[in-house]
Order: structure tokens, then sequence, then C-alpha cells
């Protein structure tokens, strides 16, 4: 008898046959009434073929759950207008400003490039599919109740979120060491926050 060498298959990718493999547990375990795919790009010009191929692998996706699955779909088109316009250094204190392209251009201006240069692919995408789309910026997201619920809870675990929302660098000039040098030379993370923000009381 012959042995053949056996490896067990560890590579997810390998061990689905459609994207779409990866949800069932967790429509299962949820039951949800329909299902939501987000999709987000930074509205900062004339988006790339690879931007469109994300946008359609969504469409496609999202038709495929609905297939399967029997639940409603559709797809929500972030459109991130706080991408970066420009940034500008304080000579003063190295701090860096970033002023968004809906602050620049306006958030009118920023809805018609969105029309212009997303509209029609949005619109051949859903006629192809059946999958219908909503088209939100992020200043729209931000100005709402529940962006700012969750921003009002995260406050007062600033030092825990920061990490994440705003990771330090290298470069830091801000008194805050994002990363301190081991024994042996190299970059290890601090095991606390090296900064402290007190959240500001409600009055």
């Amino acid at each position: 008898m012959s042995a053949h060498p056996a490896s067990p298959n560890t590579v997810l990718a390998n061990a689905l046959t459609y994207a779409e493999d990866v949800l069932p547990p967790r429509i299962r375990s949820q039951t949800p009434e329909r299902v939501v795919f987000t999709v987000g790009t930074q509205i900062n010009g004339t988006p790339h073929i690879g931007t469109s191929l994300v946008q359609a692998l969504t469409f496609a996706v999202a038709a495929r759950v609905h297939v399967r699955f029997g639940l409603p779909v559709s797809v929500a088109f972030g459109a991130l207008d706080n991408a970066p316009h420009e940034v500008v250094t304080d000579p003063v204190s190295g701090h860096r400003y970033q002023r968004a392209y809906a602050q620049a251009i306006g958030e009118e201006e920023i809805r018609r490039q969105v029309d212009v240069l997303y509209g029609p692919l949005f619109k051949a995408l859903s006629a192809l599919t059946g999958v219908s789309y909503g088209i939100e910026t992020y200043s729209e997201q931000q100005r709402g109740e529940s962006f700012r619920c969750t921003w009002l809870r995260v406050l007062p675990r600033v030092d825990a979120a920061r990490w994440w929302l705003a990771p330090p660098t290298a470069s830091r000039t801000s008194g805050c060491p994002a990363w301190r040098p081991d024994a042996a030379g190299r970059r290890s993370t601090p095991s606390a926050p090296a900064c402290t923000w007190k959240a500001p009381t409600a009055r």
C-alpha cells in the first residue's frame, strides 16, 4: 500500500466554492429580515477600474445571496467626502491639519460628482441584478442620530478607542510616543496608551 501525503485545507479561499459561502453560519444564527451590503469609496476624482470592480462584485454577491437565501438585499454606497484634499503642517507645533473634499468643494458639488461618476454604473448594476441601492455621503452620515449617539458612547473610552480611530505614527511630535525600541532595537507597541485624554462632562 502506498502512502500519499495529505495536508489539511486551512486556506479559507480554497475551502469556499462561492464568496457568499462565508455568510450561512451568520445568517442561520441571526435570522435577519434583510441583508445590506455596504461599499464605500473616497470621493476624490474619477474612479479607477479597481473601484468599479469592487462595486460590481458587491451587487453580484448581493444578488447571489438573495437567490440562495431568499432574503431581501440591497447595496448601501458610502460616498466618503471626508477624503483628504490638502494637509497643512503647523510649523510651530508640528501638528498636521487636514481639509476634506467636502470642505474644499462643498457638499453640493460632492453630490454632483457622485451622480456623474457613479450614478450610471449603479443604475446599470441595479438593473442587471435586480438589487436596489442607496447613496449616503459621510457628511450626511455623521449628522445622523445613530452616528452621534455612537460617538458620545465612545468619548468616555477614547483612550482605548484611539488606537484604532487614529493609530499613532513613529514621527508623532505631540509628546505621545507611538513606538519604543525594545532591547534589540526593534519597534514595539507600548503596553498602555502613553497619553491620556479626559472626556468632557455633560452640562
